[in-house]
């Protein structure tokens, strides 16, 4: 299961905010150690521009190459 949560300062340290709901349907309780995955939100802002023969190395327009990433990733939620 995943869950979003917020990220807020703690001293020298950042800390993550779990809102009780989510951490009653997992079962956590204060004081238990529990293990978290990180996935930072992925920007293609942060892409574009890393790869500048995109469109070289794609064979096609970016914007041709980007729809079918798009339709690609959208054939793969069901």
């Amino acid at each position: 299961m995943s869950f979003k949560a917020t990220v807020k300062p703690w001293g020298q340290s950042l800390g993550l905010i779990l809102p009780k709901a989510e951490a009653k349907a997992f079962g956590i309780e204060i004081g238990q150690t529990v293990e978290i995955e990180i996935r930072p939100k992925f920007k293609l802002a942060n892409v574009y521009g890393a790869l500048p023969d995109i469109e070289e190395r794609a064979g096609m327009p970016l914007r041709d190459f980007m729809k079918l990433i798009k339709e690609e990733m959208r054939s793969k939620w069901d």
